[in-house]
């Protein structure tokens, strides 16, 4: 576990220590706007989501929010709900991997490492 900072629009930025089991975005090639949403898991054994709502407009300005659950499918909820692209299937995955004791960045490294 690390120490974690993520910014909020409007507030002082959150830190925390935690781990990051899921990270993910819309954006894809030619994009002007997208969402990345990031999720960590706490010390105290909570969850964090925070989500970017990014923009390359420059009328437009970025947004960051934070979220913290307690339960793991009101997280899964929540990112539907707030980010309907984001691939849900890479999410439910990073989520169980993380019950297992498996976070995304170890299994990653795995990969790579194979």
């Amino acid at each position: 576990m690390e120490e974690i900072k993520l910014n909020r629009t409007g507030q002082r930025p959150i830190a925390f220590i935690g781990t990051e089991i899921f990270n993910g975005s819309t954006k894809e090639y030619n994009s002007t706007r997208w969402e990345r949403v990031r999720i960590f898991e706490t010390d105290k054994g909570d969850y964090k989501v925070g989500i970017a709502k990014m923009t390359y407009f420059e009328e437009e300005t970025n947004a960051y929010e934070v979220t913290t659950f307690k339960d793991k499918d009101k997280v899964i909820s929540f990112v539907i709900k707030e980010v309907p692209d984001i691939d849900l299937e890479n999410l439910t995955s990073a989520l169980s991997k993380e019950e297992n004791g498996i976070n995304k960045r170890t299994a990653n490294k795995s990969r790579k490492n194979a």
